[in-house]
């Protein structure tokens, strides 16, 4: 057995709301072949298909698009593995610095921003958070 990353697109359309939202979620696949890593991974994709509600009402739909690619990864998993590598040619110095991130820049260290996007929130989540925030007398 292989591991293998899929990178599986999915758009995610919200009624009322004329933007489409993409996503593409990278995936862990363990496969005893590139042809069993891509039929599982196409089944992951159909796997996030569903619709529901948002907190306003709205519907919400995910749809799996299709992969954008699947790579093996070569070595066994463990610290320091590499599971993926870009390689750009002819780089300038300048450039280099400018794919350079201060830590506070990282994902994992950034605080998250308020960005105008479509709202795909289940509405069973929101009433679990707005349970969670307040008291039951505070609700009632």
């Amino acid at each position: 057995m292989e591991w293998y990353l899929a990178d599986l697109v999915v758009s995610i359309d919200v009624e009322r709301d004329e933007r489409t939202v993409v996503h593409v979620n990278t995936v862990l696949i363990q496969a005893d072949s590139p042809e069993s890593a891509y039929q599982a991974a196409l089944e992951l994709g159909e796997n996030e298909n569903c619709a529901y509600s948002n907190p306003m009402g709205d519907k919400v739909t995910f749809k799996f698009r299709g992969l954008r690619d699947l790579f093996m990864i070569g070595d066994v998993l463990e610290h320091g593995t590499e599971i993926i590598y870009e390689e750009k040619i002819d780089v300038s110095e300048s450039r280099i610095e400018q794919m350079l991130s201060d830590k506070e820049m990282l994902a994992v260290f950034s605080k998250s921003v308020k960005i105008d996007k479509p709202n795909y929130m289940p509405k069973s989540i929101y009433d679990d958070i707005i349970a969670a925030s307040f008291t039951k007398e505070e609700l009632e």
